[in-house]
């Protein structure tokens, strides 16, 4: 699996989940694999053209704004957009629940 973490998430949390599942998962930041200022709807074909790529994001108007909707009907790209409580986390919790942790083995559960 291909997971992309949205500007809106900080790319330390991509990093440390990239080095959790090395070898089973690629995960990037968005400004990690392209341009900061790259237009949603520009990464959003690029990740269908490679195909195999999800998304995280906290971006919901990305789903009201015509063309990215648009873009979002038409990709092959499976998207997973915190709301509610996960607005209100910062960096450190945010990672904490994205990361799994068995407490019994001292580390990830080996789970996705």
């Amino acid at each position: 699996m291909k997971l992309l973490l949205d500007n809106n998430l900080a790319p330390r949390i991509a990093k440390a989940l990239n080095a959790l599942y090395a070898g089973q998962h690629d995960i990037v930041a968005l400004r990690d694999k392209f341009a900061a200022d790259t237009p949603d709807v520009e990464w959003i074909m690029a990740l269908d053209h490679e195909r195999g790529w999800a998304v995280l994001t906290f971006d919901l108007h990305i789903r009201t704004r015509a063309h990215e909707r648009a873009a979002l009907d038409s990709a092959r790209i499976v998207f997973f957009f915190l709301a509610g409580a996960w607005t209100s986390f910062g960096v450190e919790e945010t990672a904490a629940r994205l990361i799994p942790f068995d407490a019994e083995d001292g580390g990830s559960d080996g789970s996705c």
